[in-house]
């Protein structure tokens, strides 16, 4: 892959780490087998980390943010990624919580049901509690949305 920082296994952690910065420009046709930040795989999970102003060039199954294969995000901020396919977090299988996943972008027409993926692209066994959005999330997640960030979450946090 081309991400930043990627682990595979139940026994891998990242813990309170700052992702920002990373360029991805690689594709090779697979849908969204880069990213540009991180990628979780076999149970690997990510705890109070910072993922934040990641980027991908190429590809239209890339992710500027997290990808999860098969893992989990718990207590971390998502913000201000872009990718030509999803700009904030992908997940295949795997489970985000207590997680702010906002001012993500992206560039293509990546659409399910209508909705385009700035913030999220979510697989049949993913699962989003208590996080918190600044564009509408996906049906059935118990998650936070917010318009307007700057009025709707001052002073506030979902972690």
């Amino acid at each position: 892959t081309c991400c930043a920082a990627a682990a595979t296994g139940a026994n891998s952690r990242f813990v309170g780490c700052l992702m920002t910065n990373n360029v991805c420009g690689a594709t090779n046709g697979s849908y969204g087998n880069h990213c540009a930040a991180l990628q979780l795989d076999g149970g690997a999970r990510a705890e109070g980390c910072v993922i934040a102003f990641n980027e991908t060039t190429a590809g239209s199954g890339m992710v500027g943010g997290a990808y999860l294969k098969n893992g989990t995000l718990v207590n971390c901020h998502v913000y201000g990624n872009k990718s030509v396919g999803t700009g904030g977090v992908r997940v295949t299988k795997g489970g985000v919580y207590n997680t702010v996943i906002f001012a993500n972008e992206t560039s293509a027409a990546m659409t399910a049901e209508g909705k385009t993926y700035h913030n999220i692209t979510p697989g049949t066994d993913a699962f989003f509690f208590n996080c918190a959005f600044d564009r509408a999330p996906v049906d059935g997640t118990d998650c936070l949305f917010a318009e307007d960030l700057s009025t709707s979450f001052m002073n506030s946090s979902a972690a």
